[in-house]
C-alpha cells in the first residue's frame, strides 16, 4: 500500500512539474510543435531490412539487431557528448543494450511481433534544464544531422495529449546510427529529479497496477475487506511503532510515506480519532 501511496504522489510531483514547464514564456513555441512520426499508435520507424531475415526466426533477428546495437553504442554516446557539450548539458547517460527476451516481449506487446519495429535496442538520455535548450538541441540536430533523423516524438509535452502512465513525460529522437536505428531520451531537469533513472520504472509499475483506474490511494483499498484492512493496520502500526512522529523528519520520505499509508488506513477503518492524532503531530513537524 505504501507503494501506491509512492505511485500517486510521484504521479503529482510530474504533474506539477509540467505544470510548471507550461510557465515557460517558450512553451507556446514547444506545444504547437509537430513532431516527425509522432501520430500517437502508428509507427512507421523501424530498423533496416535485411534480405536473410527472411529466414532467421524473430529472435535470431533479434540477436542481430542486439549485436548491431553494440556496434553502434559507442557512436551514440559520441553525439550525445557532443550536443551535451554545445548546449551546456551537464548530464548524459546511457541505458543497457536491450535483452533478446525484452526486445521479444515489446515487439509481442506493441508491433504484433515484429522486432524491426523496437527502436531502442541502442539507447541514450541527456537531461535538458529548459524549453530553450531543448528547441536548440532540435535546431543543432537539425542542422548536424538532419538526414539521420528517423522519428522525433514530443506529443506527451504538449498540453493537446495526455501524459504517459502516471504522469512520465519525455521526449525521444531516433537517429539512424551506422545503419543502426537508436534512441535519445531528452528530459527536463525538473521531472528528472523526481525519480531519476527509475522514471521508467515507475511509468511501468503505474502501467502494471492499472493505477488509471483509482482516483487515488483510498479508492485503490475500496474493495478490500474489514478483516484484511484490520490486518493492513496491524501492520502498518508496527512498521512505525520504532520512529514516533515526532521524531520525522520531512526529507526521511520512505517513513512519512509510512505514516500517511497508516492515517488512510485509519480512516478506511473509522478510527477517525488516531487518524486526527497523527496528522496533528505531523502538522507540528512541518
Amino acid at each position: 500500500y505504501c507503494k501506491v501511496i509512492k505511485l500517486f504522489q510521484n504521479k503529482r510531483r510530474y504533474d506539477h512539474a509540467y505544470n510548471t514547464l507550461k510557465t515557460s514564456p517558450l512553451y507556446p513555441y514547444l506545444s504547437v510543435m509537430e513532431g516527425m512520426d509522432d501520430t500517437k499508435g502508428a509507427n512507421s520507424t523501424t530498423q533496416n531490412y535485411k534480405v536473410q531475415y527472411d529466414t532467421m526466426s524473430s529472435k535470431e533477428i533479434a540477436e542481430d539487431q542486439i549485436k548491431l546495437a553494440t556496434d553502434t553504442l559507442p557512436k551514440l554516446v559520441d553525439i550525445c557528448k557532443e550536443l551535451a557539450g554545445c548546449l551546456g548539458a551537464k548530464k548524459i547517460g546511457v541505458g543497457p543494450v536491450k535483452s533478446v527476451s525484452a526486445s521479444l516481449d515489446k515487439a509481442g506487446r506493441k508491433y504484433g511481433g515484429d522486432v524491426l519495429c523496437v527502436t531502442d535496442y541502442c539507447r541514450a538520455f541527456i537531461i535538458l534544464e529548459d524549453i530553450a535548450a531543448l528547441l536548440a538541441l532540435f535546431e543543432l540536430l537539425w542542422y548536424s544531422l538532419g538526414p539521420l533523423i528517423r522519428r522525433i516524438k514530443v506529443a506527451t509535452l504538449k498540453d493537446s495529449n495526455s501524459s504517459l502512465f502516471g504522469g512520465y513525460r519525455d521526449c525521444k529522437i531516433n537517429l539512424e546510427v551506422e545503419g543502426h536505428v537508436c534512441e535519445i531520451q531528452l528530459h527536463f531537469s525538473n521531472m528528472w529529479n523526481i525519480c531519476s533513472v527509475d522514471g521508467f520504472q515507475h511509468y511501468q509499475n503505474w502501467q502494471k497496477c492499472d493505477m488509471d483506474s483509482y482516483d487515488g490511494p483510498n479508492d485503490a483499498i475500496s474493495d478490500i475487506g474489514k478483516d484484511e484492512i484490520g490486518e493492513l493496520v496491524n501492520l502498518a502500526e508496527h512498521e512505525v511503532s520504532n520512529s514516533p512522529p515526532s521524531s520525522l523528519n520531512w526529507n526521511e520520505e520512505e517513513r512519512v510515506v509510512h505514516y500517511f499509508a497508516l492515517i488512510c488506513l485509519y480512516i478506511k477503518s473509522d478510527l477517525f480519532h488516531k487518524a486526527e492524532s497523527i496528522l496533528k503531530q505531523l502538522d507540528r513537524k512541518s
